[in-house]
């Protein structure tokens, strides 16, 4: 493999210089991490400085623009957080953001951070249960209404795998010439899947991938892709904002290595996976077993629904565990499963166990049925909210208080109360019935 921040490690190693400069281990560590110590350096001359980024580093952002079809893709050892922070201060700081409700927390403590007023907008139908992404005429709704944002935010995939028409979206975006920005971090693997998947190829402008969450890389491995040279001036310096001045080499040296068998066999590994997800999928449909996947949804990513299927979360994580599979998340919605490029023979066996020991779903429950999601009076901005001295209380003494930080159950991870809104008495209905036993209120 073609791999410049490797090669650049290896050469600084072998000049044989003493590590008299950070960090403290001076490249030996105990065992499990003995092996990988001697790569774990800091900014030397051979090594690069990400955010300034001229050698090995500049060279593989430039290999991961060709991969992903971008103007530029920039690297993050600090995960999407990093990147949506950047995201959303190059395109609305201090400004106003047409955004999906079921914001990642990061996005939230941004906005925040950035002194952004958000305009939310919410699904409005849901598949067994689980929300659906936001359509493009929610978005031209949400633009003729609040025609003074900055940029509109989406996200895409969703957790629970559905895929948004982020060409619509886009398509309205620039038709009000406005921004589109997507927290793709869970389809980094999108654009290997040998269909336009991807937000970028669709027409978002800005939009970040965690490398960590579907491909081989280190936890904490991202990119931000720009689709236009418009933004790349300033986003190395609202990275730099945000992002830590001691970036993990060890991150780094997992996405070089990452990106060279994006450009070698791994595209076709990916693709083999999704095929033997599909026929898994397939074969459970044949049987009656309700499930998100297939068409509209991620390739790699199967949640099995509990609604139709008449189960609670125990039984169906007894069912997983007893086939040996942990899966990414088992709630009263349903359970995400995530397949890859190594998922292993005995890893798909254990699957198909699983499959076959479901029960037939019940008939119609895959139709689209209305939504109507609450969002409580406005007090104060987030960014006020945030920054108020706060307590901690009982949701039942809650009642007319003002929230001080989000409050997202999961399921079905769309924020009941966001920084700064009223705990009104459906919002402590929702708190109560979903288990949560505190929230932080203003004082």
């Amino acid at each position: 493999m073609d791999t410049p921040l490797y090669q650049a490690l290896g050469e600084q190693m072998a000049t044989g210089r003493s590590r008299f400069h950070m960090p403290g281990h001076k490249g030996v560590l105990p065992a499990p991490l003995e092996r990988c110590a001697p790569y774990d350096f800091t900014e030397v001359p051979l090594t690069d400085s990400l955010y300034e980024a001229d050698g090995a580093l500049r060279e593989l952002e430039e290999r991961f623009s060709r991969l992903y079809g971008t103007a530029h893709s920039l690297l993050s050892a600090g995960g999407s957080t990093l990147c949506i922070q950047t995201m959303l201060s190059l395109a609305a700081a201090g400004g106003e953001l047409l955004c999906e409700r079921g914001v990642h927390t990061s996005a939230v403590s941004a906005m925040g951070l950035l002194g952004i007023g958000p305009h939310w907008l919410f699904p409005d139908h849901t598949r067994y249960g689980i929300p659906l992404p936001l359509t493009p005429a929610q978005v031209e709704a949400g633009l003729c209404a609040h025609p003074q944002v900055q940029a509109v935010y989406i996200t895409s995939p969703t957790y629970y795998g559905f895929l948004a028409d982020v060409a619509g979206i886009a398509e309205v975006c620039h038709r009000h010439q406005k921004p589109l920005l997507v927290d793709g971090a869970h389809g980094a693997h999108l654009p290997f899947m040998g269909q336009a998947l991807h937000p970028i190829a669709q027409g978002a402008d800005l939009c970040c991938d965690s490398l960590h969450k579907m491909l081989p890389a280190l936890t904490g491995a991202a990119l931000l892709h720009l689709r236009e040279e418009r933004f790349f001036r300033q986003a190395k310096v609202r990275m730099s904002w945000f992002g830590s001045t001691s970036p993990s080499y060890l991150i780094l040296l997992s996405m070089d290595l990452c990106c060279g068998q994006l450009e070698g066999e791994l595209p076709r590994r990916l693709q083999a996976a999704a095929g033997r997800l599909a026929d898994l999928m397939q074969t459970g449909a044949a049987r009656g077993v309700p499930f998100i996947g297939g068409a509209g949804c991620d390739p790699l990513r199967l949640t099995l629904p509990l609604r139709p299927l008449g189960m609670a979360a125990g039984e169906m994580l007894g069912l997983l565990y007893a086939q040996k599979i942990e899966p990414e998340l088992c709630s009263p919605l349903g359970a995400v499963l995530l397949a890859g490029a190594d998922t292993a023979g005995e890893d798909w066996q254990r699957l198909q166990s699983l499959l076959g020991a479901l029960p037939a779903g019940e008939d119609g429950e895959a139709e689209e049925a209305p939504l109507a999601f609450h969002a409580p009076p406005r007090r104060l901005s987030i960014r006020e909210a945030m920054l108020e001295e706060s307590e901690a209380l009982p949701p039942e003494s809650a009642a007319g208080r003002v929230a001080a930080a989000m409050v997202t159950p999961c399921p079905p991870g769309i924020p009941v109360v966001m920084p700064g809104e009223i705990l009104d008495d459906e919002a402590i209905f929702l708190l109560k019935s979903y288990g949560i036993t505190a929230v932080n209120v203003v004082k």
